[in-house]
């Protein structure tokens, strides 16, 4: 990066403040809640939280910084077709309201763990689901904690080592010590700090081009409004068909050579560092916006990951430990994710692509599988645990091959073309402007050869070479398919060994009518549970005594 643009001593400062405020929360819970030593207060804050700060949490954990550098990224590479994703997102919450909720909401059901359980009969089932869905977290948190290095890499000149070891030792401590209130209340406060940043960058970005319109007539002209991609090639990146059903499958389970910068992720602060350099602690205050973006998201995971290992994988070996011994085991798991997840991050930097690219990628490989399973539950009867066993190992199979495939052998897609330095929005006294101008051309064609360098030796042949070049955005979707289609398969030809279940509450009530499935009333009370299993139990062995 230029000698004379980055941060300044304001800057700094807001930084600091802004990591120094996770950090002071942390010991507040730890010292307030002292004598409250169960499990139940750590995880769920007692299951008491107000309604605000829960709901700010929940934000601020998807409004991950992630998605502050990694869309912008997509955008100038590769076009606004990319933000059509959001289409799709709220597509899948639209389905998911007609046929998700009518089902786990009546059952009682605190994770889709549960129902797992009770629709195969399978602690396999259930246990291989939620290591999956672990896993999955577990790289998403990665990924997070690497978005804000690179920003500070890019910044500061901080090497990424370093920047990786403090952003993720902040948000690892304070998790641990505080547990879940501190994680929401952080995020609450972290929510205020991204929208604030956003909105100053935005606001900046718009007054020095001249307004909204004059954004959009230049992103046009730059040929970054394709939104008309129809293009029904799996290997085209950011079409209609691969965002909107790509999307819907996925959400419904978040200047090399030149010197300028090292990694086209660093594209969003180099942008700030420059347009804001001129607003004292300004600059600041969009790099403490990302580090917000990935606290809350890493936070949120490792108490997340935690509360799995300790309610579910761990609950049997847990029984005779004192609430003590047991919350304090689940503050050590914070801290172990936390070091793992460190680790991991810092050997996540040689991934190409964008963080956005990256994210998605593991989405699609680890949750589609998941879905799959899930569907093949809650829409057939005949499904079985052999089925959801064998469809969702084969789909994690195909997906992972095709991701690390993508990663290693893949052609990189073509980039938009760099845009004429006639179209910057500055004059030529601009630092920005001037130093763009010299670099643009090369630090373009850095960026490609950058992508394209690791499959120098490839040839375009090959039905697995077709398979690694397949757009990320399509393999939630691939991974459903395969996992629910081999999954009905399987179970239609074990079904001799597993029964159909008699039990409508299981399957989506729009198919239970189809399937005509006898009807059962609904149950409120809260031994739902314990009926559901004694009746599904009940079936299973009448139909085996029937059997022989």
């Amino acid at each position: 990066m230029s000698g004379n643009v980055g941060l300044q001593i304001a800057d700094y400062v807001v930084i600091a403040v802004m990591l120094f405020i996770p950090l002071a929360v942390g010991v507040f819970f730890a010292i307030k809640d002292a004598k409250k030593t169960n499990r139940d207060e750590y995880l769920f804050g007692g299951r008491k939280m107000s309604m605000l700060p829960v709901a700010l949490s929940i934000f601020a954990t998807f409004m991950s910084a992630i998605s502050m550098m990694g869309i912008p990224t997509e955008v100038y590479y590769y076009g606004a077709m990319h933000t059509t994703f959001q289409i799709g997102f709220a597509l899948s919450f639209l389905i998911g309201y007609v046929t998700m909720i009518p089902l786990i909401y009546p059952l009682h059901l605190t994770s889709i763990y549960q129902y797992l359980r009770l629709r195969f009969q399978s602690e396999l089932v259930r246990n291989s689901v939620l290591t999956l869905a672990m896993i999955q977290t577990f790289f998403y948190m990665a990924i997070a904690l690497l978005t804000p290095a690179l920003a500070l890499q890019a910044a500061a000149g901080i090497p990424f080592y370093v920047s990786v070891l403090i952003v993720g030792s902040i948000g690892t401590i304070y998790t641990a010590i505080g547990g879940i209130k501190s994680v929401v209340w952080t995020d609450a406060f972290q929510c205020c700090i991204m929208i604030t940043g956003l909105m100053v960058m935005i606001g900046k970005g718009f007054s020095l081009v001249g307004g909204a319109d004059k954004v959009w007539s230049k992103a046009e002209a730059g040929g970054r409004t394709n939104f008309l991609q129809f293009s029904p090639d799996p290997r085209s990146r950011s079409t209609w068909w691969s965002t909107l059903i790509g999307g819907c499958f996925m959400w419904y389970l978040h200047l090399f050579q030149a010197g300028l910068i090292s990694n086209k992720n660093q594209l969003p602060p180099y942008f700030v560092l420059h347009v804001l350099q001129d607003l004292p602690g300004m600059s600041g205050l969009y790099m403490s916006s990302i580090f917000s973006g990935a606290l809350s998201t890493l936070s949120s995971g490792m108490n997340a990951l935690a509360a799995n290992t300790v309610e579910d994988i761990l609950q049997r070996p847990l029984r005779n430990f004192t609430e003590q011994r047991s919350t304090l085991m689940t503050k050590l798991l914070v801290l172990v994710y936390g070091v793992l997840i460190i680790v991991v991050a810092y050997l996540a930097r040689t991934m190409t692509g964008s963080v956005a690219q990256m994210t998605l990628s593991v989405f699609g490989a680890c949750g589609g599988p998941i879905l799959g399973v899930f569907l093949l539950g809650a829409c057939f009867p005949s499904g079985n645990k052999y089925g959801a066993l064998v469809g969702g190992a084969l789909a994690l199979t195909l997906t992972m091959w095709m991701s690390v495939g993508n990663q290693l052998y893949g052609k990189a897609p073509p980039t938009l073309p760099s845009p004429s330095t006639d179209m910057c929005f500055t004059n030529e006294s601009d630092p920005f402007l001037s130093e763009w101008t010299t670099n643009n051309s090369t630090w373009h064609t850095n960026a490609s050869s950058m992508n394209t360098k690791v499959i120098s030796n490839q040839t375009d042949v090959g039905y697995s070479l077709f398979l690694y070049n397949i757009t990320y955005e399509w393999y939630g979707c691939i991974g459903t398919v395969v996992s629910l289609v081999v999954g009905l398969l399987i179970s239609l030809c074990t079904c001799k060994w597993q029964q159909p279940t008699h039990n409508a509450r299981l399957i989506f009530p729009f198919l239970a009518k189809v399937w005509s499935l006898p009807k059962v009333d609904r149950e409120t009370n809260g031994k739902a549970l314990e009926k559901l299993l004694d009746y599904e139990t009940q079936i299973q062995a009448q139909n085996n005594s029937q059997m022989f």
